[in-house]
């Protein structure tokens, strides 16, 4: 199945699919959609869908302005590549820091 989620900034997007590389999720299982919303698919199974959810969660938290809201996803032109987005080359260990809290 696959798991999607829309992001308020193009940085918080980065952010998570780096994360996601680190810890073991390959490039060719995400689908990255920079265009408009900011948007990530990525294909997993049902055991992993826990983990997916937590990385985003803790990504999404530090994003000042968090998930963009309906009234931001409706104002968006709807694009579409004619040519497929470059992926990213040499994405190592992520740099950025995030914060994890247990559900409440």
């Amino acid at each position: 199945m696959y798991w999607t989620h829309h992001f308020a900034h193009h940085e918080t997007l980065r952010r998570a699919r780096s994360w996601l590389i680190a810890l073991g999720y390959t490039p060719d299982r995400m689908e990255v959609h920079p265009d408009g919303v900011p948007r990530l698919a990525v294909l997993v199974s049902p055991d992993e869908l826990a983990e997916i959810e937590m990385v985003i969660n803790a990504v999404e938290r530090t994003d000042p302005e968090g998930w963009p809201s309906f009234w931001d996803v409706a104002r968006q032109d709807r694009v579409y590549p004619t040519a497929p987005a470059a992926a990213d080359g040499g994405i190592g260990r992520p740099a950025d820091v995030i914060g994890w809290h247990p559900p409440d």
